[in-house]
């Protein structure tokens, strides 16, 4: 699942123009986590499952 999350993500950041993003979701009593894009362009590092990233709004 998380092959396929990591997928739907990559496709999310493109459609949407972010640089990256890292999600976590819980299912059926298992974690699933991802991430894809960049957590910092200037330096290059690749966003991961642990990257925080600030936001303004969730709803």
């Amino acid at each position: 699942m998380s092959a396929a999350l990591r997928q739907r993500l990559e496709r999310a950041i493109a459609r949407h123009g972010v640089p990256g993003a890292s999600l976590a979701l819980w299912h059926k009593q298992e974690l699933h986590e991802a991430a894809a894009g960049s957590a910092n362009l200037r330096a290059q590092i690749a966003a991961t499952p642990d990257t925080l990233f600030q936001i303004g709004s969730i709803t």
